[in-house]
């Protein structure tokens, strides 16, 4: 078998492809966020995405409140598109959380979502710092001082601001405020780029590219045996950089496209 490789094409993407595309990601940005979101799956093997530490609640007895505010999104979306799972049996469909319907629960945690993002798609409250730390945290479990590394954002050059600006003129609009203020953290080490965002979830790219072993199959529609075999190799060989005490595979979906093709997706969470 052929051993899988990630991001090769991305390797060959042209540069003012990249730039030019710069204006024109900025405009409907909800409208093409949420089909893609549909499709975003967590990404092992050359890109690992890390969701920022998770802050455990605190084990004293927790206060209890009944006004709590009524939560409102403002904002406007065309079609989003089928949001659901095909099975042919509800057997098919699985996932390794540990949270089950016949649980006696008298309180769930409650956790200050890190992301916010105004009207126009720019995350707000950006915490850059945090960002950083976070970004060497991770450059740190690869094996990387902060010697080792350089530290970046993603902030547009005077070239590219001209550029936009005149773009944004020739059409009559306006550019936003804090449009071409820094949303990333870069740190690039020999070998690696890490990407850290306003959610503090961090993409790790590898170059050269790294390759499962030949025996493993991770391809798109792999099935739950091929799945969970790259699980288990994933968390022998990178256990570090999870940076959990005990992790726990969690293989999870089975649900089917239009192409009655069954996916499954991997993922590690906290054991107890």
């Amino acid at each position: 078998m052929k051993t899988t490789r990630l991001l090769e094409a991305f390797s060959e993407i042209n540069d003012r492809h990249i730039r030019d595309a710069w204006v024109f990601r900025k405009k409907r940005l909800w409208r093409r966020i949420f089909p893609a979101a549909a499709c975003l799956i967590v990404i092992v093997g050359l890109i690992f995405i890390l969701s920022r530490p998770s802050q455990e609640p605190s084990l004293s007895e927790p206060s209890l409140s009944n006004d709590l505010p009524m939560l409102q999104i403002n904002f406007k979306v065309g079609g989003m598109g089928f949001e659901g799972y095909m099975a042919y049996h509800i057997d098919e469909l699985v996932n390794e959380n540990p949270w089950r319907e016949d649980m006696a629960l008298s309180t769930l945690p409650v956790y200050h979502g890190p992301g916010h993002w105004a009207s126009n798609g720019r995350p707000t409250d950006i915490d850059m710092e945090a960002m950083q730390a976070w970004a060497l945290e991770i450059a740190g479990r690869l094996g990387f001082s902060e010697t080792d590394v350089t530290v970046t954002d993603d902030r547009p050059s005077q070239e590219d601001i001209a550029a936009i600006t005149e773009k944004h003129a020739s059409i009559g609009e306006e550019i936003p405020d804090g449009f071409f203020e820094p949303s990333q953290v870069i740190v690039t080490a020999s070998g690696i780029k890490i990407t850290v965002d306003a959610r503090l979830e961090a993409t790790i790219r590898f170059n050269p590219a790294i390759s499962l072993p030949g025996e493993y199959n991770f391809t798109h529609y792999a099935s739950y045996e091929d799945t969970l075999a790259v699980a288990d190799y994933l968390l022998e060989h990178f256990r570090n950089l999870l940076g959990m005490e005990q992790p726990v595979i969690n293989v999870f979906g089975g649900d089917y496209n239009i192409y009655d093709e069954q996916r499954y997706d991997i993922g590690f969470y906290e054991g107890i």
